[in-house]
């Protein structure tokens, strides 16, 4: 998943020197996730696969820690210093993420960045067009708290889903005799919908 994928790539860069070395956070369902990982590692690339088996988990390290409990969450938002938050849901439409933000959303030293597809009613995708804006007070309505918005808001694109080629090659493979399209924006869901018939 891209929750995953943003590790390995802090991780990467930090061992790197191209970012210093800062606590990680992994919170929400994406510590559920690494855990399946780590009982499934043969879907992973092989070199993960290899490091797992070895009995390393490379999606944590000294730096990188889970979140397990509430009170946890709230010690590490007061504490000074960076960190890095790397949390469900994306969208902001429940779970840890949405404490974060809400702290995170006030402090103009800090930064929310959005790594994938907002759905256009998710608050995410709220703070994601607030990105240009240029009003003096702008604000954000999180888990319907009206809050300032303060911090920086930058877009890094990791989709976690497959384009429309890679969607068509999987239904050619399958040989479908009816599709029915039920996720995505209308727009999109129609143009995959016509290259498919």
């Amino acid at each position: 998943g891209r929750a995953q994928e943003v590790l390995l790539i802090l991780q990467s860069a930090m061992k790197s020197k191209r970012l210093p070395v800062i606590p990680v956070y992994v919170d929400g369902m994406v510590s559920d996730i690494n855990m399946a990982y780590m009982n499934h590692p043969n879907g992973l690339r092989l070199p993960l696969t290899k490091s797992i088996t070895k009995g390393r988990n490379p999606l944590y390290s000294e730096n990188v820690t889970a979140v397990t409990t509430k009170p946890t969450r709230s010690e590490l938002l007061r504490q000074s210093g960076c960190a890095v938050f790397v949390s469900s849901s994306g969208m902001l439409t429940g779970g840890p993420s949405v404490e974060y933000a809400k702290t995170l959303v006030q402090d103009e030293n800090a930064c929310i960045i959005i790594t994938g597809y907002q759905d256009e009613e998710a608050p995410g995708r709220l703070l994601q067009n607030m990105m240009t804006s240029i009003e003096e007070n702008r604000t954000v309505t999180l888990d319907g708290t009206v809050l300032p918005l303060r911090c920086r808001i930058v877009q890094v694109g990791l989709s976690a889903h497959s384009d429309s080629s890679e969607i068509t090659s999987v239904i050619d493979r399958l040989s479908c005799r009816r599709i029915i399209l039920v996720h995505g924006d209308e727009d999109a869901m129609t143009a995959l919908g016509t290259a498919l018939s």
